[in-house]
């Protein structure tokens, strides 16, 4: 029941509930209230013309409140990349079909875990690539049927490295809008446009346009030098340097005020080694290493949910990130790739992705693949009391 109301109060907070009740009020002051006002006509003589003004305002409105929301354009797709069972955001991703239905044409669901229901081996499938699949001959259909698909709303529900991995993937992506949709952290604030990628995640930020925005989520002022962080060489027993400095950086991208993530990150960066991230590729610490690292912090809180504070913040990450990058490499005149740890929200890690992807590549931490919860039941028997009992496994 609590969902269900947590779920009505948001479709009413969202653009297309606030124009039903616009409408709903309009419609019953036009068709509604209007004979009985008509009716007093003969006792108000001279006013008759503010009823008058009142009908047409009243049917103007009604007009406008139905035209928006019965005109739809577009195509709302919304991902899953979860696995059947796995349990987490199902809420989030019935609020964003419910929104994807409001504000477009036409809007399909695509779930990669059902994709993949019956497979052999389900777990050795890549979601990401699945997904873009479906996703592309989708979109193929949907041009052959009824012409070229100009506005595309992507309602992406998955980890922070597949949203990486499919930003990748969708910078090449040629259509006049596609924006990135999240759900608002802000209570009823519901579903809102978070980013839309195109030419402008890449552009460095102004000023005059970011400045008010940044200056309200940076852990620092614009004019502050950045958090750069250099580590040591490492060395051999006997303390001499051992090789050369690593080809490596760290970007670190803390949104939601926790100390801890950056030390971990920092620690894992140094190192090459962690309990908390998982390094892509394989090799062991010397493959993963990092000489330096850039900090980005926060204020404590999460990101205003306003498409202006998503995109400046893109653009700051990713404009002090690639020159530092390349500055670092011609000093040394040697290419160096990017790792990034961060735990920002799904749209700017995807924004991050299209526009980072190339050169710097995703360090996931070890939650996002945690085992799914196991349904509740009866405890099952165990061994006799003083008998060893068995060994404990990690689901996937």
């Amino acid at each position: 029941m609590r969902r269900r109301l947590e779920f009505l109060r948001a479709r009413l907070a969202s653009p297309a509930g606030l124009l039903l009740l616009a409408a709903s009020v309009s419609g019953s002051l036009a068709l509604g209230m209007l004979p009985t006002l008509v009716q007093e006509v003969p006792r108000i003589g001279g006013s008759f013309w503010w009823l008058a003004l009142v009908a047409l305002a009243a049917v103007l409105v009604l007009g406008y409140c139905w035209s928006t929301l019965y005109y739809r354009e577009g195509v709302g797709l919304v991902l899953y990349l979860g696995r059947p069972g796995q349990g987490w955001d199902e809420h989030r991703v019935e609020l964003m079909r419910a929104d994807a239905m409001d504000r477009h044409a036409r809007c399909f669901t695509v779930s990669t875990g059902k994709l993949l229901e019956g497979q052999p081996d389900p777990g050795a499938a890549d979601p990401v690539a699945l997904a873009y699949q479906v996703i592309q001959a989708r979109l193929a259909e949907e041009a052959a049927d009824r012409g070229p698909v100009r506005s595309v709303s992507l309602y992406l529900t998955a980890r922070l490295h597949q949203a990486y991995a499919l930003g990748r993937r969708l910078k090449d992506q040629r259509h006049e809008r596609l924006t990135l949709m999240d759900l608002s952290r802000t209570p009823g604030g519901g579903v809102f446009p978070a980013l839309t990628l195109d030419s402008r995640p890449a552009e460095p930020p102004t000023a005059e346009r970011d400045g008010p925005p940044l200056a309200r989520v940076l852990d620092r002022p614009l004019g502050d030098p950045l958090d750069i962080r250099v580590f040591g060489r490492a060395t051999a027993p006997d303390g001499t340097p051992a090789g050369e400095p690593p080809a490596r950086c760290a970007l670190i991208v803390s949104v939601a005020g926790n100390p801890s993530m950056v030390q971990e990150a920092l620690r894992a960066a140094r190192t090459g080694e962690s309990g908390d991230y998982r390094f892509p590729g394989g090799g062991g610490p010397e493959a993963h290493r990092c000489a330096a690292a850039l900090v980005i912090d926060t204020r404590p809180g999460h990101l205003d949910s306003r498409p202006e504070v998503f995109e400046a913040f893109v653009q700051y990450v990713a404009h002090h990130w690639k020159a530092w990058l390349k500055q670092w490499g011609e000093e040394r005149r040697t290419p160096v790739r990017g790792l990034l740890f961060t735990d920002a929200p799904g749209p700017v890690v995807t924004a991050l992705g299209g526009v980072l992807g190339s050169g710097t590549d995703f360090v996931p931490h070890r939650s996002a693949f945690a085992p799914p919860p196991r349904p509740a039941g009866p405890p099952a028997a165990g061994p006799p009391a003083g008998a060893p009992g068995p060994a404990a496994t990690a689901g996937g």
